[in-house]
């Protein structure tokens, strides 16, 4: 079997796409069943907060190089519910042989976020705790 079976299928547009749909409807569908974990801040009651940071993954043997020659490691930026404990995945930073930084990543990909997560009408918007780096 060709490695091209599996590896270049994972750059799919439309499979990116049904995953996060995915995502969207299991936190959906477990967030109403978990204990809030923020529930001894009252002030946080009905305001959804999230920790956001982005995590490399050591690159595969195969993954593309830089204009140095270097392998270039994958990166992802991931908010943490921090009321419920759920991981979402924010998007691609980095990877197939480029570098990128995670608050353009964020900027772009913030309001499209918004529109899947849950929110009730008359609700603050979420807080987002984010590492400064």
């Amino acid at each position: 079997m060709a490695r091209s079976s599996f590896f270049d299928s994972l750059h799919s547009v439309r499979r990116r796409e049904v995953l996060g749909q995915l995502n969207a409807q299991l936190v959906r569908r477990f967030s109403k069943d978990l204990e809030d974990l923020l529930g001894g801040f009252p002030e946080l009651q009905g305001v959804s907060v999230f920790a956001v940071d982005g995590h490399p993954i050591e690159h595969a043997s195969h993954s593309p190089s830089d204009s140095k020659g270097e392998k270039v490691s994958s990166s992802n930026l991931y908010a943490l519910c921090l009321h419920t404990g759920l991981l979402w995945n924010f998007g691609a930073v980095q990877g197939d042989g480029r570098y990128g930084h995670e608050m353009p990543v964020f900027r772009v990909r913030l309001e499209r976020w918004l529109s899947h997560w849950p929110r009730r009408r008359g609700q603050p918007k979420p807080i987002f705790v984010g590492d400064p780096a």
